[in-house]
């Protein structure tokens, strides 16, 4: 009777350092992840201070272009016709050159190819858009205060640009046809 108390009083320590091993893998990389977790929340704390008193702004886009797509219709039928949503990015550049006045520059980049499609014809050609627009913004508060509203005003154009062949022959002239003539 001891030896079986004895063996399973050995197993059940085994088994509680066996489990207490384990929870300390699983909670070293816990403690890691929170102590990085916490240098970069000082380390952007830290430089934020730094920001503040820079006169010069840059800025990186990156995202997913949605166009709405129209319909052709025609006496030998209908075609949707577009420009296919894709990946778009950009750059923001800012300069505050008074207490109140500041510029700023944007470019954005659209790689969409123009399409046709009808039932049973789909078909595309290479292209892109780039967009630029250019912004001033009269601020009511100076920088030193925390929230700043502005008014803003500014021009921009945008630029289609047709980058590869037409395609030949084209699927549904009766209705439409993709050209290479940019716009």
């Amino acid at each position: 009777m001891m030896t079986r108390c004895g063996a399973s009083f050995s197993l059940q320590r085994r088994l509680q350092a066996a489990f207490s091993r384990q929870a300390g893998h699983r909670l070293k990389p816990m403690l890691q992840a929170k102590a990085r977790a916490t240098s970069c929340i000082l380390a952007a704390v830290f430089f934020a201070g730094a920001a503040l008193a820079q006169h010069y702004e840059v800025g990186a886009t990156v995202g997913y272009g949605i166009y709405h797509d129209g319909t052709i219709f025609s006496a030998s039928g209908t075609a949707d016709a577009g420009i296919r949503n894709r990946f778009a990015t950009g750059i923001l550049l800012g300069d505050e050159f008074s207490k109140y006045v500041s510029a700023e520059f944007d470019y954005l980049y659209h790689d969409g190819h123009p399409f046709l499609q009808a039932p049973g014809v789909k078909t595309d050609i290479q292209g892109n858009s780039d967009a630029l627009t250019i912004q001033l913004l009269f601020h009511f508060k100076t920088r030193e205060h925390r929230w700043r509203p502005f008014l803003a005003g500014g021009a921009g154009a945008k630029e289609y640009v047709i980058a590869g062949p037409a395609p030949f022959p084209q699927p549904i002239p009766e209705i439409a046809s993709l050209t290479t003539n940019d716009v």
